[in-house]
């Protein structure tokens, strides 16, 4: 079965759960839930962290911290994404 991939450039058009607008490049298809790319959020200037501590993925710029949980053996994190006017 094959998954047809929307790509968007998303230029502040996302938001993360403590309301800081994000940039990313983002593939959409009917499924569940999205994918990031780790290798792909350190190139963009983003250091990710994973501890049971505490992870989180930290923009270098801003200083901007999102926090990241463990549900069901996966690691999540919040981010609303303005849908594309049609």
């Amino acid at each position: 079965m094959a998954i047809e991939l929307q790509t968007l450039e998303c230029e502040g058009n996302g938001c993360t759960e403590n309301g800081v607008k994000a940039k990313m490049e983002i593939q959409v298809a009917e499924v569940t839930r999205g994918l990031a790319s780790i290798p792909q959020m350190v190139e963009e200037d983003n250091d990710v962290v994973f501890s049971k501590r505490g992870s989180n993925i930290k923009n270098m710029p801003t200083g901007t911290i999102t926090p990241m949980r463990k549900a069901n053996g996966v690691m999540e994190f919040d981010l609303w994404v303005e849908r594309p006017e049609v």
